[in-house]
């Protein structure tokens, strides 16, 4: 009886069990990417425009009393118009 027989693995190794164990990384990895995938394909992130935000914030600015009327509408207006 050789020594690859005696430690209860045949001829297969250490080098087959890090192939095993890579392999199954290399799956849980690429599971993990699908279903990162999946959740922004069917909109699970985020979706706002740049204008919309800064017109909130404006107007939020606004409500809280740190701009004007006058900074208001000038600023309004040049998010409407752009630079």
């Amino acid at each position: 009886m050789g020594y690859g027989m005696m430690n209860g693995m045949g001829n297969m190794g250490w080098g087959a069990m890090a192939l095993g164990g890579g392999m199954m990384l290399i799956w849980v990895v690429l599971l993990v990417v699908l279903v990162v995938l999946a959740f922004r394909w069917l909109g699970g992130g985020p979706q706002h425009s740049a204008g919309g935000d800064a017109q909130e914030i404006l107007k939020q600015r606004f409500a809280r009393g740190e701009i004007d009327a006058t900074e208001f509408e000038d600023r309004s207006r040049h998010l409407r118009t752009g630079p």
